[in-house]
């Protein structure tokens, strides 16, 4: 066969067979297309992801580490927490006067003194270290949400925050919970116990049990009687005055951080948090109080064993902020905040 014979015989098969071909060709065609879509498709959908896995690793790294910051921090200012508690609940020149009051009449009224302070000095130290947790917490991952995006660029007035601000803003939680804050804290605290423990006769005997419950009232009494006084303390330590180190730092930055940290802790979803820390630290410190307390005790026997709780509420191994730091609804309200800046979850 010859090639001018095989060439009609192909362009034979061509012209009958020229449907099928063409949508063979046409088939084959759009086949190779759908497949080099499918792969661009996929490449793109796997930067995508690893972009977005990438973004919330970094996301979460940061949150962690904020976390950690603020718990790193918590417990180095344990021993300011226990040198202002101590101050103002001041069980120890109690008991000094005492020794040395010959007079039974002075020295009643002594110990009725010494009663309510060796019950404020503990629950005061209880109390601070859950409101220095939350604000630590939401000041941390505020910083660390600016930081972590351009948000700082586009929402602070001054633009990227520096060191000196950052370290400012964390810094007026000292001023503010060690001054006038800690000031309302004890004397809201004080007035619950004396209502609770002043009724108690000082030769009354105390069981175990009655410490709980005596306990539990005082932080109902609190708690349903100055919950306005809790809040305030939380909003207030955001407006301490600046101290005069301010070299470095951005007024105007620090007055957006400090506004939008009052409207963070000025929230239903801050006092319920705050409520959920204090139920935590409260159940470890009245395991503590019956791992301390005796079947049952004369009050002034009872007295020194409270008071001295505090010490190891505020010591450098404290359960209380242990069981603090695990609680997870503390890590939840920090990944918000780092998130989107409001306890609301929006931007």
């Amino acid at each position: 066969m010859g090639l001018s014979s095989i060439v009609r015989s192909t362009f034979g098969f061509i012209k009958r067979h020229r449907v099928k071909l063409a949508i063979a060709v046409g088939g084959a065609t759009c086949l190779y297309v759908y497949y080099s879509l499918r792969q661009k498709y996929l490449s793109i959908t796997r930067a995508l992801e690893e972009e977005r896995e990438s973004g919330a690793n970094r996301l979460q790294d940061g949150f962690t580490s904020s976390l950690k910051h603020a718990h790193e921090l918590l417990r180095k200012m344990l021993p300011e927490v226990r040198e202002v508690v101590f101050k103002l609940a001041d069980s120890d020149s109690l008991v000094r006067e005492l020794q040395t009051t010959p007079v039974w009449e002075h020295k009643k009224g002594l110990w009725e003194r010494l009663k309510v302070a060796s019950f404020v000095r503990p629950i005061a130290s209880v109390y601070a270290i859950c409101i220095l947790e939350l604000v630590l917490v939401t000041k941390f991952n505020l910083v660390g949400r600016y930081m972590s995006s351009e948000k700082s660029m586009i929402e602070l007035p001054s633009g990227f925050l520096t060191k000196q601000t950052q370290h400012k803003f964390v810094e007026l939680a000292r001023v503010s919970l060690f001054g006038s804050c800690m000031d309302i804290l004890v004397r809201v605290i004080h007035q619950a116990v004396v209502e609770v423990v002043g009724p108690m006769q000082l030769d009354s005997r105390l069981t175990c049990a009655d410490l709980v419950l005596a306990v539990v009232n005082i932080r109902k009494k609190v708690e349903s009687t100055s919950k306005a006084a809790l809040r305030k303390i939380l909003v207030e330590s955001c407006f301490s005055p600046a101290a005069d180190d301010s070299r470095g730092v951005e007024l105007e930055n620090l007055t957006t951080l400090l506004q939008e940290e009052a409207d963070i802790l000025d929230n239903d979803d801050a006092a319920t948090v705050l409520g959920t820390i204090l139920d935590r630290a409260f159940e470890r410190f009245e395991k503590l109080l019956l791992a301390n307390a005796q079947d049952q005790f004369p009050i002034p026997k009872a007295l020194p064993k409270i008071s001295n709780l505090s010490i190891t509420v505020l010591g450098p191994d404290s359960p209380v902020v242990s069981a603090v730091e695990e609680e997870p609804l503390v890590a939840q309200f920090g990944a918000v905040v780092y998130v989107s800046g409001a306890s609301g979850g929006e931007n």
